[in-house]
């Protein structure tokens, strides 16, 4: 018998097979799965993120010392969600230093961990900036915090973000980036202001 013949045999044998339905779980099983299903759903905490889809101009101040006079420059973002409610990406684009800026972070709320989450790339770096951090207590605030790489000292820095919800047309992110002491150092600050 040939291969095809015998695999055409195999398929027809197969097709006239009834679907078989899944064995019963057990209980650990079935709440492994609940706990799952639950674990996958977004919930308040993504809601709460939405204010942020939409299309964007941006203004940025860039101070590269501290007390130094702030560079400025306007670009544009656009954020959407991506599956089923669950992560937003935004994509920035403009100029920083003189150069064309391009930018992706994604967003969302980890629900197992109970922290918002947070990653960046952009095309001044080739490492993935991620951060996690929480609300206060009626979300109009967002801080988040991680850890990066200083460009000019190789050491290890704390990054921290601040997301200031003003209103359903404007937010704020301001960069800090934090010593060994805890003192912040505010190194950028973006005003967005939603387009209509």
């Amino acid at each position: 018998m040939t291969l095809s013949l015998l695999l055409g045999v195999v398929a027809v044998a197969g097709a006239a097979d009834p679907p078989k339905a899944p064995p019963a779980m057990t209980p650990d099983q079935q709440k492994m799965m609940d706990d799952m299903t639950k674990a996958m759903m977004p919930g308040e905490h993504h809601k709460r993120l939405d204010s942020m889809a939409g299309r964007w101009s941006t203004h940025v101040k860039l101070w590269l010392a501290p007390n130094s006079p702030a560079m400025e420059t306007s670009g544009s973002m656009e954020a959407k969600w991506i599956m089923g409610g669950r992560y937003l990406v935004s994509h920035h684009t403009g100029n920083m230093m003189g150069m064309p800026f391009e930018g992706q972070s994604v967003d969302g709320y980890d629900n197992l961990s109970k922290k918002y989450v947070s990653s960046w790339i952009d095309n001044m770096g080739t490492g993935i900036l991620n951060l996690s951090g929480d609300c206060d207590a009626d979300c109009k605030v967002l801080t988040e915090t991680g850890e990066m790489i200083d460009p000019s000292s190789g050491n290890r820095i704390m990054y921290k973000s601040v997301i200031t919800f003003v209103d359903a047309n404007t937010y704020k992110y301001e960069a800090y980036s934090v010593d060994a002491a805890g003192t912040a150092t505010k190194s950028m600050e973006l005003v967005g202001t939603r387009k209509h």
